[in-house]
């Protein structure tokens, strides 16, 4: 046995075994105590739980910090903490076991259909009384890992097998697990365990929803919310909302009564082309990230009220630009979307076969005066009311109440931010979005079906299974197999205390959805969006893991790590994000140099 592989196998007994707090994960969708779940600090978790005693432990990813606010999940049975010494993803969640060795709670756990076989012996005191005692009872017999009693009669019943999922709760029982048993003798369902073998679906013009219910799980806010409490509501809270009248209802089709998608008077295919008028060129030539920056602070500046000299303007700046990125655009993943330059002839193709979905770079847009020109007042510089589309379409619009990109403020240029076309039928499938950033989407026409895990699910989890699923999935635009086969058995499950949460995004509305939460779409209808990436304050502690792992460099050399960090840390952070920086980059570099090079 290998020197690395006994360090791995001791660390496994040490998870097993000790009480208190450990780096990893509990796993989530089973045992789960979802009922004390919230945001709160590690101190505030430990009192929470060991003074209730059907709480055995809680997860949750970050590192410890007693005074800082992380967001609980609780557990009524610890089978084993996860940690891998080769994963760094392991090294980000924090883990605590309760001292005391039981978990006390009304109800009964039966292990057999025929309860009434269990071994009785007589144990002379109500077990909820002292729970310790009757613990130390249990441990000394071979193979108990419950006692049940029933009211306050001497006898109890010995289980050397308990099932959480065949629970029932009744005032008249009590039972008492044993922290001590087994893994082998304490079991529950595995709601995670799915079959991820998908099937062969129709071709994407075949498929037919239109029998669909689709929830609306998904919570909406007025779009006059104002950025504090936007910040502190969902960015913080890492909730996932929907903003809605942030641009006037009047410009969006409806698209259920409307077939004639339109948004500033053009539809699907005249947008296409639009972007698209260069003939042959790719759909991306040239980036402009800092210039598309300066641009919407320009536009902001002005309420985004602009005369049609400031559109020539505007114009010139895009035409006469030196700007022009080269760098890899992320350092999470090794492609974005369009990274093959697809041609306008090939998308004209894909849009005949009825599969087209292409993305854009905001930042290669070049600034047109022909929509500026419908709104223009003859004879004078004066943009009429409804000119603001224009901006929309040119990609200088940010939702007003959505914070700024830190990463704007730290030099790297952030070139994340697309208009998106998707045919009817097609769709992503699930992903996390890269660099840990969150995002913002405004649909423009037509509508979205998403799904979203919102909290930070690991993918391979909850997808197909490439080994065994039809080769249709080896479409990256197929999302269908995963809502026709995925999703159904994970509806009306919960993981750590949530539901997959799932929502129709219609004409108008703009989403914001956290870092690290896997999602996947399905387009209802051929639609055109707009969406940027930003790094939030929820992000700031994985980027600083990144960092301090050595993650970044090799992909963008040229970003100063160190005075980005130093910028963070000195011109953003508050005290207590301060606190969660420094002890990030301090547990992360000590876990590099204690197992060495490791891979996500």
């Amino acid at each position: 046995m290998s020197v690395h592989l006994r360090i791995i196998i001791q660390i496994i007994v040490l998870k097993l075994c000790s009480a208190g707090f450990s780096t990893g994960r509990i796993k989530e969708g089973s045992f789960e105590y979802s009922t004390l779940n919230g945001w709160m600090t590690p101190k505030e978790a430990v009192k929470l739980c060991e003074e209730d005693v059907g709480c055995a432990g809680f997860t949750f990813h970050g590192v410890l910090i007693e005074d800082v606010e992380f967001e609980m999940y609780f557990f009524s049975y610890m089978p084993r903490i996860h940690f891998n010494s080769g994963h760094p993803n392991h090294w980000a969640w924090t883990s605590y076991k309760v001292s005391r060795d039981f978990v006390l709670f009304p109800g009964i756990l039966i292990n057999a259909p025929d309860y009434s076989r269990n071994k009785r012996i007589r144990l002379g005191f109500d077990m909820t009384q002292d729970p310790a005692r009757a613990e130390r009872i249990c441990f000394k017999m071979a193979h108990c890992a419950s006692l049940v009693q029933v009211g306050k009669s001497e006898e109890v019943a010995v289980q050397d097998s308990v099932f959480f999922n065949w629970r029932y709760n009744t005032s008249h029982h009590s039972t008492l697990i044993s922290l001590h048993a087994d893994v082998n003798q304490v079991f529950d369902t595995d709601v995670t365990a799915i079959n991820k073998c998908c099937p062969e679906v129709p071709w994407y013009t075949d498929i037919d929803i239109s029998n669909t219910e689709i929830p609306m799980d998904i919570a909406m806010v007025d779009c006059k919310i104002s950025k504090q409490e936007f910040h502190t509501r969902f960015v913080k809270r890492r909730v996932p909302v929907l903003l809605q009248g942030c641009l006037p209802k009047s410009w969006f089709p409806d698209p259920v009564n409307n077939n004639d998608q339109r948004f500033a008077g053009l539809n699907f295919r005249e947008i296409l082309q639009r972007l698209f008028d260069r003939g042959n060129d790719t759909s991306t030539i040239v980036s402009r990230p800092k210039l598309r920056r300066n641009l919407i602070d320009k536009m902001r500046a002005k309420k985004f009220k602009i005369s049609y000299k400031q559109a020539e303007a505007m114009y010139e700046e895009t035409m006469n630009s030196q700007e022009n990125l080269k760098h890899n655009p992320s350092f999470t993943h090794t492609r974005t979307p369009n990274d093959a330059h697809s041609t306008y002839k090939e998308m004209l193709e894909a849009l005949r076969k009825g599969y087209i979905r292409v993305f854009l770079k905001l930042s290669n847009l070049k600034s047109k005066l022909d929509c500026y020109q419908k709104y223009r007042l003859p004879g004078t510089e004066k943009l009429l009311k409804g000119h603001e589309k224009c901006l929309v379409l040119d990609g200088f619009w940010k939702p007003p109440p959505m914070p700024d990109d830190l990463y704007a403020r730290t030099k790297y240029d952030n070139d994340l931010a697309w208009i998106i076309m998707s045919a009817q039928s097609t769709g992503s499938q699930l992903h996390k979005d890269p660099d840990h950033t969150g995002a913002w989407n405004l649909l423009l026409t037509g509508r979205k079906w998403w799904a979203v895990l919102p909290y930070r699910a690991m993918i391979d989890d909850f997808t197909c299974d490439t080994s065994c699923s039809h080769e249709s999935w080896k479409d990256g635009s197929m999302a269908y197999t995963w809502f026709k086969h995925i999703l159904p058995q994970l509806k009306d499950k919960k993981f750590y205390g949530k539901r997959v949460v799932e929502f129709v995004q219609q004409p108008g509305d703009v989403l914001y959805l956290p870092n690290g939460m896997p999602h996947t779409i399905f387009n209802i209808d051929d639609n055109v969006a707009l969406t940027e990436n930003y790094l939030f304050d929820d992000g700031v502690s994985t980027l600083v893991r990144s960092m301090a792992l050595d993650k970044i460099r090799d992909s963008v050399p040229w970003w100063d790590e160190a005075k980005a960090y130093r910028y963070l840390y000195n011109q953003h952070a508050d005290k207590l994000l301060r606190k969660e920086m420094r002890e990030t980059y301090h547990k992360m570099t000590s876990y590099a140099s204690k197992y060495g090079q490791a891979c996500d």
